[in-house]
């Protein structure tokens, strides 16, 4: 199965709200979200990439983004986090293949009021479906933003 390619450049300094959906419950366990949050921070430092918030659920997640390094640095955040979390998962859960339906989706949130709705809609997914875990502040330079 090939991954059809994204529509959307990311830019340099702008919020991107990205989601993706698993083929199965993708974190089953709370040690499974714990080490997954780790994966962000890691990644996130790695590539300069600020967290604005995030929402992780039993089979999806959701982040608001913005990286100032611009298209590369999220796609390899993007990349690097699925792949890593795809790996351990199927080891862990002796499964084999995909764990994620398609790409990752990416929506630029250009306007101040789309900003605002994806931050209120992030913190409140977890809320409308199975709750897992909902976090705000990582940042890219290791500052927590609030």
């Amino acid at each position: 199965m090939v991954m059809p390619r994204r529509k959307i450049r990311f830019m340099k300094y702008a919020y991107y709200h990205v989601f993706n959906r698993g083929i199965v419950d993708i974190f089953r366990r709370g040690c499974d979200v714990k080490r997954f949050v780790r994966k962000i921070t890691y990644y996130a430092l790695k590539f300069d990439i600020d967290i604005c918030s995030y929402a992780i659920m039993t089979n999806h997640f959701h982040f608001l983004i913005k990286s100032r390094g611009g298209e590369k640095q999220i796609v390899e955040f993007l990349k690097r986090l699925q792949q890593s979390h795809s790996t351990y998962f199927n080891i862990k859960y002796q499964r084999t293949g995909y764990l994620f339906e398609s790409r990752y989706k990416a929506k630029a949130t250009t306007k101040k009021d789309y900003f605002y709705e994806v931050q209120k809609y992030i913190s409140k997914n977890p809320l409308k479906v199975k709750y897992v875990y909902s976090e705000n502040g990582i940042s890219g330079r290791g500052m927590p933003l609030m």
